[in-house]
């Protein structure tokens, strides 16, 4: 494993500026969509001590910075999308043996609807500043980045759609994906509605909305998201995951969300945020398991169980 991409460190940009404030997250490192995980004989713990882990996520409620608004959101923002990407990794893995047969896909309804719900809460938790923030850090961010920058650039999930097509084509969906993935699209909406309440996205406003994806575009996202694609081991994805989650819980702990939606569903929904993101670490530490490996991260997992207890 590298040194430094199993466990999140903070760079406050000094001084802030409207456009670079706020935390940023060390690179994660994941694999091309299409690639698996890489072998990892003699590969069997984390190379970080449960003190060293503690002792990072203390740091992001610790540091008088992150109750400056700005800072949160932008710290919320790029953490929130660290764990979607895990997250469409895992769902990923799951439409893949879901594909399979009309069996694989029946004990799958379960695991996907969770990912889809996974990738709900963090849809909530990365965007849950105002507006106001929105448009004057993340946005402007984006811009700068690519005056087109768009959500569609990005690699693991246009590899969700494409799979998500193919199940529909083949067996379709059991019933609790079908309600997690509707519910999914609502809280996207809600959270568009509520952060751009008018104008046109980016890609539109840009001229670029009929445009063809390109991989230029896909590296832009990656690069702006500090998402680097390698080779890696189960072990270090799942490291990855822990360590951002752990940083994310102990955050909401802190300062918990408080948006509203317009929609009673979504609402109730916000308040489930945290225990949706311990289930997402035991998914993945179950994950682990179910692949042969003998797991790296057990302390987390003591730590995690207990919380969800």
């Amino acid at each position: 494993m590298s040194d430094n991409s199993s466990f999140l460190s903070f760079r406050f940009p000094a001084p802030p500026v409207p456009a670079r404030t706020g935390l940023e997250p060390a690179w994660l490192h994941l694999p091309m969509p299409e690639t698996s995980f890489a072998d990892c004989p003699g590969c069997g713990e984390i190379s970080r001590s449960d003190t060293e882990d503690a002792s990072i996520a203390g740091s992001w409620s610790g540091t008088p910075a992150v109750a400056e608004e700005e800072a949160t959101a932008w710290g919320r923002w790029m953490l929130g999308h660290h764990l979607s990407f895990c997250a469409w990794r895992l769902l990923h893995e799951s439409l893949s043996r879901a594909v399979t047969t009309e069996i694989a896909r029946s004990r799958e309804d379960r695991r996907i609807a969770e990912l889809f719900d996974t990738y709900s809460a963090l849809l909530l938790y990365a965007g849950s500043c105002t507006p106001k923030v929105y448009e004057t850090v993340i946005r402007v961010r984006m811009a700068e980045a690519h005056p087109g920058f768009s959500g569609l650039w990005y690699r693991d999930n246009a590899r969700i759609q494409e799979l998500s097509a193919r199940l529909t084509q083949r067996f379709g969906f059991g019933v609790e994906a079908k309600a997690a993935m509707r519910f999914n699209r609502l809280a996207h909406a809600s959270l568009a509605n509520r952060l751009v309440p008018e104008g046109p996205s980016l890609r539109r406003e840009s001229g670029h909305a009929q445009s063809a994806i390109s991989e230029s575009e896909r590296d832009t996202a990656d690069d702006f998201f500090r998402t680097r694609r390698k080779d890696l081991c189960r072990h270090e994805f799942v490291a990855q995951l822990i360590s951002r989650t752990t940083v994310a819980l102990t955050d909401l702990a802190r300062h918990p969300l408080t948006a509203r939606y317009g929609h009673e569903s979504v609402d109730r929904f916000q308040d489930t945020v945290c225990r949706r993101l311990e289930r997402f670490a035991l998914i993945a530490l179950e994950e682990d398991h179910g692949a042969g490996q003998t797991n790296p991260a057990d302390s987390a997992s003591r730590r995690l169980h207990q919380r969800a207890g």
